[in-house]
């Protein structure tokens, strides 16, 4: 299977790749050193190598080459920073870096399979999921009734998710709704943009209100009023204010780390599936989003919301 991505952001070959592949990077280091991936026509075998915006990256490789992995979840003995759990449910912030579902062709380390763990190998099962380099709070169900009934509140919007987004450049409007229908990028498994009303384009919205800015970034709350995948991320990039460090999405020329996005799943609401109350919980920033903040002189509250439990 032969493709070929567009650069938009400076960072590591090996990052880009496993971010376009949704391949661990030891799996990526094996195309680069196997001569399988090429940069602008030249062959590259270093996996540190630096590509810029419009470079062209072609892959030549196919699944045969790796070892399946089952999508079946492994136990995976990782310490959970568990914010609630009950004989129903679990509330998890979710660290950068790591998967929710292992995937055929990924890395088996994933919370899913930690929270398999933690339970001692009985059932659980993830409620939504967030992107590998998107932290924050995630939730899972222990059994099949409370998956049901927190989903149809995901559906019917019951169910409240909050995110703390850094953005490029101050917003002219401190508050708002972007209404943008989201499609894939041709055949591309992993990128979307925004399309237009054919039926391919899902519709997506997302409401977004300023915390604080300045000439250079800006802090933004958002809310999902869908969950469209890649949807906070696209819809930024589609109003020119793309996220932080964002290897798919982000701004043309910025040097891309290994963090990835600066986008955090900060709160989410929701009824009880047995309990029938409201609780909701809120997850606190890693040091890395953090100290990225103060580098930027972006200060935040020590809550926005007021809390359910």
């Amino acid at each position: 299977m032969e493709q070929t991505f567009s650069v938009t952001t400076a960072q590591r070959l090996d990052t880009f790749l496993a971010t376009l592949l949704n391949l661990s990077r030891v799996k990526v280091a094996k195309l680069i050193v196997d001569g399988l991936v090429s940069v602008n026509g030249k062959k590259i075998t270093k996996n540190g190598w630096l590509v810029q915006p419009e470079d062209r990256v072609h892959v030549n490789w196919s699944e045969e080459l790796f070892e399946k992995v089952p999508v079946e979840v492994q136990p995976y003995d990782f310490p959970l920073d568990i914010l609630y759990e009950d004989e129903q449910i679990m509330v998890v912030n979710k660290p950068n870096g790591l998967i929710s579902h292992p995937t055929s062709f990924n890395e088996s380390e994933s919370l899913l399979g930690a929270a398999l763990f933690h339970c001692n190998h009985q059932p659980v099962f993830l409620v939504h999921r967030l992107d590998r380099d998107t932290s924050g709070v995630i939730m899972l169900a222990k059994n099949q009734s409370s998956l049901l009934h927190l989903q149809k509140q995901l559906q019917q919007r019951v169910m409240k998710r909050y995110y703390l987004a850094l953005v490029h450049f101050p917003l002219d409007s401190l508050s708002g709704t972007i209404s943008a229908p989201l499609e894939r990028v041709g055949n591309n498994k992993v990128m979307w943009k925004v399309g237009n009303s054919s039926n391919k384009a899902k519709n997506a919205f997302t409401k977004f209100t300023v915390l604080n800015q300045n000439e250079k970034a800006a802090l933004i709350k958002c809310e999902l009023l869908t969950g469209r995948t890649h949807q906070i991320r696209v819809h930024l990039q589609f109003i020119k204010h793309p996220v932080y460090n964002d290897p798919l999405y982000g701004l043309k020329g910025e040097q891309a780390t290994e963090y990835g996005q600066y986008l955090h799943a900060q709160q989410i609401s929701f009824i009880h599936p047995t309990l029938n109350k409201e609780m909701g919980f809120e997850a606190q920033l890693d040091k890395t989003f953090s100290d990225k903040l103060d580098n930027l002189n972006l200060k935040i509250a020590n809550s926005l919301y007021a809390l359910f439990q």
